[in-house]
């Protein structure tokens, strides 16, 4: 009774709040499919399948379409290049394959967390596993490109349930009614475009390039080394610390890595992603001392943000208003500004002097020869 929800969300008619919000989701995580006449391979388009490039006047394609092999995720030729699709014959034993090791490990795993699990790494685990088992399933294949993972379909689809999860049902009974009437391509029912279905959340630390490269020669190997590094964690420690923050489980954490992050939180959420902003920029003022910055902003999201290409808009919207934030570092914290005019150091002291920064620390010690600050010693 309590996985219904999951596997009666195409059942008609919908039983159940819980069931309505997982269709809901599933609908809008759904919205981007590219619906064709023919049915396709039960097997998982390669993207760069899809480039065309313009020549002469004349549209050029790829000669013929590549699928992911139907394995695991693993660091291996075999499993990360696309190769021509399986005979049909083939198929089924490699989902069968596919299949039993998944729910082989999916067992283990229930096992070690039924006896005073966690929770949170219960689910992080399980998204892991998911990933490495479904990252090459398809999600539709039916009439629809098959250009979408089954993973990414199903963690997106649990993250909009998360975010959904506040509505009156009255409001998501309107929604799904208007879906299933509305035709693509005609007038967009005013519900698909007045209710707020999430915040697409983007978070860039800015200052990265100067943070690295801002160094003298002098230890410089390990200081790159070691920065970059540091920049990494940095960003995975921002970006968890953002969803845990907001409550959210690990599958609305979209993406993490560059310097940047991307997440899916609830409407109801700005003023907590506010007051998160602050926090980060109070932090990294009072221990970089300006040289980093979290940009951290927002877009809703409504329903009709996702179909026909329009979610695009919203990625561009989200930009704009990060390299916005950016021209404007630390304006929310004002009182704290004035901290950057205040006189620091002693000036020209060189013992206290850290030989790969150039800033001053009154803790610097030798290493190898180089005399560094606390700082670039970590």
């Amino acid at each position: 009774e309590g996985l219904y929800p999951v596997m009666g969300h195409h059942d008609r008619p919908l039983r159940g709040y819980e069931t309505k919000v997982v269709a809901l989701a599933d609908r809008l995580s759904a919205g981007e499919r590219l619906y064709v006449e023919e049915e396709q391979p039960e097997q998982l388009l390669s993207i760069f399948c899809s480039i065309t490039v313009e020549q002469g006047g004349e549209e050029l394609k790829v000669p013929e379409n590549l699928y992911w092999p139907l394995q695991p995720l693993h660091l291996d030729r075999k499993a990360l290049f696309p190769e021509k699709k399986l005979e049909t014959g083939q198929i089924p034993a490699a989902y069968s394959l596919l299949w039993k090791s998944f729910e082989g490990e999916i067992k283990n795993l229930l096992e070690a967390h039924q006896k005073g699990g966690n929770l949170s790494v219960y689910l992080e685990s399980l998204l892991l596993l998911l990933q490495r088992y479904t990252w090459c399933v398809p999600s539709a294949y039916y009439r629809a490109m098959p250009d979408v993972s089954l993973y990414d379909h199903s963690r997106i689809t649990a993250a909009l349930a998360v975010c959904l999860l506040d509505r009156d049902e009255a409001i998501l009974d309107e929604i799904l009614r208007a879906l299933e009437k509305w035709g693509r391509g005609a007038q967009v029912p005013e519900v698909l475009q007045r209710q707020e279905i999430a915040l697409l959340v983007g978070g860039d630390i800015s200052g990265v390039q100067d943070f690295i490269y801002t160094i003298t020669a002098r230890g410089a190997t390990s200081a790159l080394r070691g920065r970059s590094f540091y920049l990494q964690l940095l960003t995975e420690a921002v970006a968890r610390y953002t969803i845990r923050r907001l409550g959210l489980p690990a599958t609305n954490l979209l993406y993490q890595g560059g310097g940047g992050f991307y997440l899916l939180a609830r409407p109801a959420d700005r003023e907590n992603l506010e007051n998160i902003r602050k926090e980060v920029s109070r932090i990294l003022l009072a221990h970089h001392r300006g040289d980093l910055y979290l940009a951290l902003t927002w877009v809703p999201l409504v329903a009709a943000d996702f179909y026909d290409g329009r979610i695009s808009g919203r990625w561009e919207e989200l930009g704009g208003r990060l390299q916005k934030a950016k021209q404007s570092r630390f304006v929310e914290l004002k009182e704290e500004l004035a901290d950057l005019f205040k006189p620091e150091g002693y000036g020209g002291t060189e013992e206290k002097e850290c030989k790969v920064c150039s800033r001053e620390h009154p803790d610097t010690r030798e290493e190898a020869g180089v005399r560094k600050c606390p700082p670039c010693l970590s």
